[in-house]
């Protein structure tokens, strides 16, 4: 009897440790809004008018992103437009937008207040301007990495990757921002933000046998700092021969929140530097991507 006690209890916590799963403390709350201003929206003096809502979940931080386009071409309008954000309470934000046609702000949010976001455009209202609202709210990134050890800093990236990395990659302006981190991000490399992708860059240059070292090491590695986020989603994609040296492989661990939304995605690759053939090989470069 105490046997079979034993094997149940045994059971109990192997399925306990089997599930545990860090993202289900993350609280992110995310959506779109497109909002359309012409000459039947609202009037504000001579100007034109319309706005939209957003509820939100958490007392977090609110990170919205605006574009200003054409319905009919789709392309993005550069022309004034203004933009406010507040509740029944404060505003928080009131900007003219001159050329951009874009905008992005983060808003630390005081109660769970309806957000209003009023969109604004001077006449002439000759034509139909449709804003796209792209928000977010959540724990916005810290980004300091200081005395943080590698599998610390990874884990906050895939949090960050949850969020579009918002932080790292809007500048004041609103528009897209490029970044390097030249002593790398949780290894000792060089990594790269490219608008909603993180890419770390492992080894460069390097023959096949040394870049498949380090697929081996690097999965082995991922595998192990994701042991606790329930990661059951992974795929090895290979394409090419290895006999005519245009082999390149990446394996992908994929993480999706219970409603199928996903959260991020880590990939380890090995990719060529340049085209490779069986007379003249060519060398391969290998890194971590990590995006939604």
């Amino acid at each position: 009897m105490k046997n079979i006690l034993f094997v149940i209890s045994l059971f109990c916590c192997l399925n306990s440790y089997a599930q545990k799963d860090k993202t289900s403390s993350w609280v992110i709350q995310k959506g779109f809004s497109i909002t359309t201003v012409d000459k039947h929206s609202f009037l504000s003096g001579v100007n034109y008018f319309n706005e939209g809502f957003i509820v939100p979940q958490s007392i977090k931080t609110l990170h919205i992103a605006v574009r200003a386009y054409s319905p009919t071409t789709g392309s993005t309008i550069k022309a004034p437009f203004a933009i406010q954000v507040k509740t029944r309470k404060k505003q928080f934000i009131s900007k003219m937008v001159m050329e951009a046609g874009q905008f992005a702000v983060n808003i630390p949010l005081e109660s769970m207040d309806t957000v209003a976001v009023i969109f604004i455009v001077p006449p002439p209202a000759t034509e139909v301007v449709s804003f796209y609202l792209d928000y977010t709210i959540c724990d916005i990134a810290k980004l300091d990495f200081t005395n943080k050890k590698p599998q610390e800093i990874f884990e906050q990236l895939l949090e960050y990757a949850a969020t579009d990395f918002i932080d790292m990659r809007i500048n004041s302006d609103g528009v897209f921002s490029k970044s390097k981190f030249p002593e790398g991000l949780f290894i000792n490399n060089m990594a790269n933000k490219y608008d909603y992708v993180i890419v770390q860059d492992i080894g460069n240059g390097l023959e096949r046998p040394a870049a498949d070292k380090d697929m081996v090491e690097w999965n082995n590695k991922i595998k192990g700092w994701l042991k606790e986020y329930n990661v059951t989603d992974i795929k090895r994609i290979t394409k090419g021969s290895n006999a005519l040296n245009t082999d390149e492989e990446e394996t992908q661990y994929v993480k999706k929140n219970p409603k199928g939304q996903k959260l991020f995605t880590v990939t380890v690759f090995k990719q060529l530097k340049g085209d490779g053939t069986e007379a003249d090989p060519s060398s391969y470069s290998t890194g971590i991507r990590i995006a939604k």
